[in-house]
């Protein structure tokens, strides 16, 4: 019981310090994206549609961080941790260990290559759809803007 709440305890732990380290590399990159922009020439910003920019910078930079970034850094924790209970468990029955390590690692494999492409292009519909919305409220709120203008 003890060794169950050290451990929920960790993890709990680890998690917010992952999850929060994944928010401010998130933040780095929008940050870093905006300055992109802004140093980019005139012709840049009349060939671009601002809600496109703003999109990008707002809406991608936290996708980048909440679906690449903190996935990646909480996938080497659960690694890092399973790798220290597979040695413990290789230490206490190593062929029960083994015979785990192979089917879980068939099981993920395999699910892996059954998801792989879906997942992706899933992705790039995202990116695509999300632009589109941006561009489409953008030239709304603009509309507005001129039939008031106009009364």
């Amino acid at each position: 019981l003890i060794a169950l709440t050290v451990s929920t305890v960790m993890s709990m732990y680890t998690l917010r310090k992952l999850t929060i380290y994944g928010q401010i590399v998130g933040d780095y990159i929008g940050n870093q994206l905006y300055i992109h922009y802004l140093n980019q020439t005139w012709i840049f910003h009349t060939i671009n549609n601002s809600s496109y920019l703003t999109s990008k910078i707002s809406h991608e930079a936290s996708r980048v961080s909440t679906g690449i970034i903190n996935p990646f850094l909480h996938l080497i924790a659960k690694l890092l941790m399973s790798i220290i209970m597979s040695i413990a468990m290789f230490l206490y029955n190593p062929m029960v260990t083994l015979i785990g390590i192979i089917v879980f690692g068939a099981s993920y494999a395999l699910i892996y290559k059954i998801v792989k492409n879906q997942l992706s292009s899933n992705g790039i519909n995202i990116t695509k759809y999300q632009a589109i919305t941006f561009k489409l409220l953008a030239e709304g709120i603009g509309g507005i803007k001129d039939i008031i203008f106009i009364k």
